[in-house]
């Protein structure tokens, strides 16, 4: 049963998520200050946290970054606003798995949370499997599985899709989000433009994606 540490200064949110994923199969521990989360941290093994990313006492950011002092390898959710997306990205950078935008559903928040759970997994593999360094390096860029997701698409549809057609494709419809993915793939050269625009999966790329369906066939 994986285990979850939850974080928000809002005790009715951290009821309410603590409910719903400890319904779906999750042990959950949930608090209420950055400061109990960190001695939680220290005295325990999580599997993944969620943390909201404005608290008074420490915000989302600096919880992130003394968590991966802790824990470079746990897997961390921001919960965010509209009006603080920027930030739910910067926390990306980071180091932070993935986001997830408030008002969130159900589905949604256990779609973000099994997603990061996965990537955690595929790290895990990389770690045991590459040797090459060059290798380890563009596929820890497919750790997301939504990054996998995009070039399987792209090698599916055998033709150059747009940022619209290929949000749509995978059906991730948060466009931030989305374009913070494509542009990993972009950085590790996996995907490219054309003159319009549209994506296109890379000589690259294709290998890649071999290697990580190979992967899965082991798994």
């Amino acid at each position: 049963m994986p285990r979850v540490l939850v974080v928000d200064d809002d005790d009715a949110v951290c009821r309410s998520l603590k409910q719903t994923l400890a319904s779906n199969g999750f042990e959950v521990d949930a608090v209420n200050s950055p400061i109990k989360a960190l001695k939680l941290l220290r005295s325990n093994i999580y599997d993944i946290a969620i943390y909201d990313l404005v608290m008074p006492e420490v915000d989302g950011i600096d919880l992130l970054r003394e968590t991966k002092k802790i824990n470079s390898t746990l897997p961390v959710v921001v919960i965010t606003a509209f009006a603080t997306i920027d930030s739910a990205v910067e926390a990306m950078r980071r180091g932070a798995s993935d986001y997830i935008e408030k008002p969130f559903r159900t589905r949604e928040l256990l779609v973000v949370v099994r997603r990061a759970l996965e990537e955690t997994r595929f790290r895990k593999s990389l770690r045991e499997l590459c040797t090459s360094r060059e290798v380890e390096e563009v596929i820890s860029s497919l750790n997301s599985p939504l990054r996998r997701l995009i070039l399987s698409h792209l090698a599916e549809s055998r033709k150059r899709l747009s940022f619209t057609q290929l949000q749509r494709s995978v059906g991730e419809r948060d466009p931030t989000k989305f374009n913070f993915h494509l542009k990993r793939l972009k950085e590790a050269k996996l995907v490219v433009q054309d003159e319009d625009r549209r994506y296109i999966l890379t000589d690259r790329g294709r290998r890649a994606l071999e290697a990580i369906n190979k992967l899965a066939e082991l798994a």
